[in-house]
């Protein structure tokens, strides 16, 4: 192990030399970068053919140093066993010969990152670094990754660390939460609601529409990605996945729909006649389903406040349920095509024998067939109050949204029949929609917070 990790550190730093070569055209930032090589090289307090510290190595680490520098103490075995305080250089060194024995850690750096500040007369240096502490038979104990900034004096001919600390910037990914949407009004489930238009059919009467709405849920996952990792300006992408479903409930009474039909009566003549169907009620509901991907962008104006515009783009699915009991009768004026006599027949009189496709308060059940199926896309504006609890946060989001009517359906095409499947149009494709919908509600998200060491 200890042989593959030299071998690996010698590609990094002859990789990362040959980088520094390649950019001549900016001087600070090449003095930057060797020095850092350098830091990164002393830092294993001894040579690296060997696996014991040495003083000469050590010497030549605290010479990268301020006399006023200080730096974090990053090679404890736990993350329980971290000094609060920082260390001076010797102070550093002399507990790293305590605690280890005189044994250097095996250490691996990532590239580093560089920020060059008063026109390349200091920096500020990123490292990731990965400590692999060792037991004297050379076997891997520990492992722990730490992430420091290293600020660097450039104006002097020989560069200088002034404090070694924690990176400060937050990680990439900010946060994962969980969140639940609670809707308290919809623009366009309250329009039908307070007046359900009902597109009839040709010869279609009903006498009452009546819609009405059952309990919105809404519960979503997702994560935010830190973009400016600043945390004097915070600015985040939030994004994800929700689902939401709600029941649609249409009531119509009264219905009836009358069509011309053509029966053959026992004596072989034929009547012309108004086949009617008939039905005191029917009730049809509808789950409407909506998987959303929510685009967002959060800045936070206090500590505790932030807004959040932005867009969502999901489908919206919708499948029936509808059951009520059907007449089919004939009557009105009958014509008799033979010798086209005619008499009329009211509706207690009406045929209802089954030999001519007639009969009285059957029952029927269209379970589950799926009338909305179309993308939807709508724009969002919350506020969110957050507080919080070490790594776990609650936010409280009044929020906004302004986009397409999910209830929107393919609309009814051909004829239309209760009394025969095919013929069936769900009652959402005959109500007169709103093409758009404004909502506003309130969100509730619990959010892990990651940290970066």
């Amino acid at each position: 192990m200890i042989r593959t990790t030299v071998r690996l550190s010698f590609v990094f730093f002859l990789a990362f030399s040959l980088k520094c070569v390649a950019q001549p055209d900016d001087p600070a930032r090449v003095k930057a970068e060797r020095f850092i090589l350098e830091y990164m090289y002393l830092s294993r307090l001894g040579p690296g053919y060997a696996r014991t510290m040495s003083d000469e190595t050590v010497q030549q680490f605290r010479a990268l140093f301020a006399p006023v520098a200080r730096l974090r103490w990053d090679l404890y075995r736990l993350p329980g066993d971290t000094i609060a305080h920082p260390l001076t250089p010797f102070e550093y060194t002399e507990l790293a010969r305590e605690i280890y024995d005189s044994r250097q850690p095996v250490l691996h750096y990532s590239e580093p990152r560089i920020r060059l500040f008063e026109g390349g007369k200091s920096a500020t240096i990123y490292l990731r670094k990965l400590n692999i502490l060792m037991s004297p038979d050379d076997r891997a104990l520990y492992a722990n990754r730490v992430n420091l900034q290293v600020t660097a004096d450039l104006a002097s001919g020989r560069p200088a660390i002034t404090e070694i600390s924690k990176d400060p910037r937050p990680p990439v990914i900010r946060s994962l939460f969980f969140s639940l949407n609670f809707p308290a009004y919809s623009s366009a489930l309250a329009t039908i609601a307070r007046s359900p238009g009902l597109a009839s059919a040709s010869g279609m009467e009903f006498n009452r529409t009546e819609v009405k709405t059952g309990k919105a849920l809404e519960a979503g996952l997702g994560l935010d990605l830190n973009l400016n990792r600043n945390e004097r300006n915070i600015l985040v992408f939030s994004t994800g996945i929700c689902y939401s479903q709600f029941p649609v409930f249409t009531n119509v009474t009264g219905y009836s729909l009358g069509m011309p039909d053509t029966v053959v009566v026992k004596s072989g003549n034929q009547l012309s006649c108004t086949a009617f169907e008939r039905s005191r009620a029917v009730h049809e509901k509808v789950l409407v389903r909506k998987i959303e991907v929510p685009l967002s962008f959060k800045s936070y104006i206090k500590p505790w406040l932030y807004v959040m515009p932005g867009l969502t783009v999901g489908y919206a699915t919708g499948r029936s349920d509808v059951v009520y009991m059907l007449s089919r009768t004939g009557g009105g004026l009958v014509t008799e095509l033979t010798s086209q006599q005619q008499y009329f027949l009211d509706r207690e009189q009406e045929l209802d024998q089954p030999e001519y496709g007639y009969y009285r308060d059957k029952h029927y059940n269209f379970p589950k067939k799926q009338v909305i199926g179309r993308m939807n896309l709508s724009f969002r504006l919350a506020a969110g109050f957050e507080k919080r609890f070490s790594d776990l946060c609650i936010s409280v989001e009044p929020n906004a949204v302004f986009g397409m009517n999910p209830l929107l359906s393919r609309p009814a095409a051909g004829t239309y029949s209760l009394g025969n499947m095919k013929d069936f149009n769900s009652l959402i494709q005959l109500i007169r929609m709103p093409v758009y919908d404004f909502s506003f509600g309130i969100r509730l998200v619990v959010s892990y917070f990651f940290k970066r060491d």
